[in-house]
């Protein structure tokens, strides 16, 4: 499995098949991110926010998938829980999904922008999975000690933080400092090849920058 940050909450994910995943695409110049150049076979979007669902900068002739549900796309595996986007049974900014996709013998869970304190209904969705991105930037999602409580309730064997602020970015949100103090160490690659035999020599939070 090969794993990019593209930015903000989008990764892309390539399977052993080269079947591409890219999730919640954002809109590069409202965002303050990089433009996604690429390609994808699927596209998988939490929630209809600019910052997750620029769709068409993604190309290829891809499958969308919105919404809670289960699905198999190409060989993968997909399956969709919802969320609230706040603390407050959504009132305030709606709900978002978390998708769980489970190919090449690995689970990998995208947390959309989780905003709800530590639910045992998504803890018990997610736990055990083998990478897990989240939310750690606060102001619309959870922030970095919520983040660790996840973190620590689910036990992710490879944890990658998203949703934080770096250099450019126009949205409202924390770097990703607390976050990575609180996990007590990590690993910054550009880029993450991971597989089922070798993920636990790779354990820990790994922090994808270029």
């Amino acid at each position: 499995m090969y794993i990019r940050h593209l930015g903000h909450s989008c990764f892309l994910m390539k399977n052993a098949g080269g079947v591409t995943v890219i999730t919640d695409p954002y809109e590069a110049k409202s965002v303050g991110a990089p433009k996604i150049n690429e390609k994808a076979d699927i596209v998988t979007v939490s929630h209809e926010h600019y910052d997750h669902n620029a769709v068409d900068e993604v190309r290829g002739k891809y499958s969308l998938i919105t919404g809670g549900g289960e699905w198999v796309v190409k060989g993968i595996g997909i399956s969709g829980k919802r969320c609230f986007h706040d603390n407050h049974g959504g009132s305030l900014r709606g709900s978002c999904t978390i998708y769980k996709f489970v190919t090449d013998g690995l689970t990998i869970c995208h947390m959309a922008d989780l905003g709800e304190d530590l639910n045992p209904e998504i803890v018990d969705f997610v736990k055990g999975c083998d990478i897990m991105f989240i939310p750690v930037g606060g102001t619309y999602t959870i922030d970095a000690d919520t983040a660790t409580q996840y973190c620590r309730a689910i036990n992710a064997k490879i944890v990658i933080p998203m949703h934080y602020l770096v250099e450019g970015l126009k949205v409202d949100v924390a770097p990703a400092d607390r976050f990575l103090a609180n996990m007590g160490g990590y690993r910054r690659l550009k880029e993450l090849e991971v597989d089922a035999d070798n993920i636990k020599m790779r354990s820990g939070v790994v922090y994808l920058q270029d």
